[in-house]
């Protein structure tokens, strides 16, 4: 702990990194990651850095990271890109009630991208995002309504 004190007083070791280093909350290695990742808060960019503890975060169970792993994985920053990887990242942070990955996890089901296509599944996800006040997994379920894709097609219901 004095070699920390030490580096904080001479600029060498951020507090975010003690905190990160003594507590190994998920939070915070999240958002140390993302600080590499995008070189703010102090950091030299480090994209590689950044990546690493974004999936150790995601690793720990933290839903952003989670989320953020499973975007990682679908676009193919600096990693291989694998969308069935991204899509269980997604999956994981939709059960543990984050409403952002809830419309990814909809968006991947209806489109079968990573896993089995499948409107019904798609349809449940948008609704449980939707009903935690995500506008956009509102707009997708409004569309399934449109469209009877995963349920009843119901212009009432696409229209509220």
């Amino acid at each position: 702990m004095r070699l920390s004190i030490f580096l904080i007083c001479f600029g060498l070791l951020s507090s975010i990194e003690i905190v990160a280093q003594t507590t190994s909350t998920n939070d915070s290695i999240h958002s140390l990651g993302l600080d590499y990742f995008h070189g703010r808060n102090g950091k030299f960019m480090n994209r590689d850095k950044g990546v690493a503890l974004v999936l150790e975060a995601a690793e720990l169970g933290n839903t952003k990271a989670l989320c953020n792993a499973g975007i990682l994985y679908t676009e193919g920053i600096y990693v291989q890109k694998n969308d069935s990887l991204a899509s269980s990242y997604f999956v994981k942070a939709a059960t543990l009630g984050d409403p952002d990955a809830m419309d990814k996890c909809g968006l991947r089901f209806a489109e079968g991208i990573g896993v089995k296509q499948n409107n019904i599944v798609a349809y449940n996800y948008f609704l449980d995002a939707a009903n935690l006040g995500h506008s956009n997994g509102a707009f997708n379920l409004a569309v399934c309504y449109q469209n009877g894709e995963g349920t009843e097609q119901n212009f009432d219901e696409a229209l509220k």
